[in-house]
């Protein structure tokens, strides 16, 4: 499945379930918990995993565990631009957006924005983000 930019996390992470459940659930079905960092199993592209909960007015019980893999900055990425150019004085939320436009980064992901000096940008998955894991450290030149 690719990742809808358009939609949150949440949204991305029930499309998933929905494309390979029999049931089309609504994020009123389910409780989905934190991912967590897996490692892998040799043949294994999967590198978190998270517990789904039916929640009390879903009209199936009990709970599951589900492997996935969430895009690693650091790894994924790689065939994408590492240095960007912006004008003098440009303000960084409008940098930021920029970026992930460019990088086809949901706007919408939980992520670390760590400006190290004038020319690097360092961005970071939070932990329990479901669509990313990881960091890219991208160069900023101003003109």
């Amino acid at each position: 499945m690719l990742i809808d930019v358009n939609k949150t996390p949440e949204q991305n992470i029930l499309d998933l379930i929905n494309e390979s459940s029999e049931v089309q659930f609504t994020q009123n079905d389910l409780i989905i918990g934190a991912p967590v960092v897996y490692t892998p199993l040799t043949g294994e592209t999967s590198n978190t995993v998270l517990t789904i909960t039916a929640s009390q007015s879903s009209t199936v019980g009990g709970s599951t565990t589900v492997k996935y893999k969430r895009l690693d900055l650091s790894k994924d990425f790689q065939n994408y631009p590492s240095t960007f150019t912006f004008e003098i004085g440009m303000q960084r939320p409008v940098i930021i957006s920029n970026i992930l436009a460019n990088l086809n980064i949901n706007n919408q992901a939980y992520l670390d924005y760590n400006f190290e000096n004038d020319n690097n940008l360092t961005i970071s998955a939070v932990f329990d983000d479901y669509l990313y894991c990881g960091s890219k450290t991208l160069t900023l030149v101003f003109e």
